[in-house]
């Protein structure tokens, strides 16, 4: 994550006004495996600028409305993982099952 704050008296390039800070956070998926993109920001006019220049680049975008802990797409992969895990853990499987299971639904999702 990165966050910057800017000095007193610099101009944003969306508006031309002075601005004391501005906040995005684009967050990718890994690029060389997928094309997807989050983003979040204080400013919406910079969120927005952010998405349309990614899309141009090839990017899928979500936009998310509020922070969260390890961002959407990390937060269903660790969902998908916990689970494999309760799972093992269980009895239910084994982990080499849990990696089967995880890469035909991988496939699935993909073929969609």
């Amino acid at each position: 994550m990165l966050t910057a704050k800017c000095r007193r008296g610099r101009k944003d390039p969306t508006t031309g006004q002075s601005t004391t800070s501005r906040i995005l956070i684009a967050h990718p998926s890994i690029p060389h495996w997928g094309s997807f993109m989050e983003l979040c920001g204080t400013s919406d006019p910079h969120v927005q600028a952010a998405k349309t220049w990614y899309t141009r680049t090839g990017f899928d975008c979500i936009i998310m409305q509020k922070s969260v802990f390890g961002h959407v797409w990390n937060s269903f992969l660790t969902l998908n993982l916990r689970h494999g895990e309760s799972l093992i853990k269980q009895g239910v499987c084994t982990a080499q099952d849990v990696n089967t299971v995880l890469r035909h639904l991988g496939r699935e999702f993909y073929a969609r």
